[in-house]
């Protein structure tokens, strides 16, 4: 009992953290990509859902008391959590339209599970649904499949446009994030069947904990790294310039700065 709220109680410190980490974040960077910042308040919002969650499960004890009650109250919450994380990760590779069906299929399985469990609640009228916890947690599967292998076949797919936007500079921090949200995925796909068996969960739980850190502050040090399109463009200009001063048998027209692009931020 007091190893399940002291999981419970590392949780909830530790996304707690995460949140001010993304939060107090936003005003330490020098350039603001719109895009990038509404991947942010995503994971901001996905982390304040998991503090009301652990703070729930240690306030009302549901795990504590019914294994049953916990799964479902876990899927409840894991559920959106997921979608959000997965939306964060599709806002920056996506272009509006196909984010908009991928985030339709989310809302569409996210509606399916509260459908499921307010069925089980009006006729069992308690968390204990054995029937409908079977439904639940098939819906949870496949939410949690598509929400891993969807951005990561997006980010498959992007990942040589994403290098000549950038010309390669920010790639190291790009791949070091898609790194960690591999990590974070893997864990979190082994916590589908964690979380229907307390011993695994204390062994799954904290792996989790720690792929969602490194998730988290590889993140963070990408949108510390974006930098203008347009200050590419006259680190470019000023070594073409500086290459054609060089050589003196140039003609005029090859000695001309490329004129510059107005200031627009590098979609990742």
């Amino acid at each position: 009992m007091s190893s399940l709220f002291l999981l419970q109680y590392t949780c909830l410190l530790v996304f707690a953290m995460q949140t001010l980490v993304l939060v107090v974040s936003r005003f330490q960077v020098s350039v603001v990509n719109r895009q990038y910042e509404k991947s942010r308040w995503s994971l901001v919002a996905a982390a304040v859902l998991l503090m009301i969650h652990y703070g729930l499960q240690m306030a009302c004890g549901f795990r504590a008391h019914s294994d049953d009650a916990g799964v479902i109250v876990n899927i409840l919450f894991y559920t959106p959590v997921a979608f959000l994380v997965s939306h964060s990760i599709l806002n920056l590779e996506c272009e509006k339209r196909r984010r908009r069906r991928y985030d339709l299929l989310f809302v569409t399985l996210f509606v399916a599970t509260l459908v499921a469990f307010g069925s089980g609640w009006l006729t069992c009228n308690s968390l204990y649904m054995p029937y409908e916890q079977m439904v639940l947690h098939t819906l949870y599967l496949v939410s949690m499949i598509a929400s891993i292998f969807i951005p990561i076949s997006v980010i498959h797919r992007n990942r040589s446009r994403v290098e000549a936007e950038t010309g390669g500079d920010i790639m190291p921090y790009v791949r070091y994030t898609w790194a960690g949200y591999l990590l974070f995925s893997c864990t979190s796909l082994a916590l589908v069947g964690a979380i229907m068996w307390r011993p695994l969960l204390f062994v799954i739980g904290p792996a989790v904990l720690l792929s969602a850190v490194i998730f988290n502050l590889s993140f963070v040090a990408m949108g510390y790294n974006l930098a203008p399109i347009d200050e590419v463009l006259t680190d470019v200009a000023d070594a073409s310039q500086s290459m054609d001063d060089g050589d003196a048998d140039e003609s005029a027209s090859d000695n001309a700065v490329p004129e510059q692009l107005s200031p627009e931020m590098v979609r990742i």
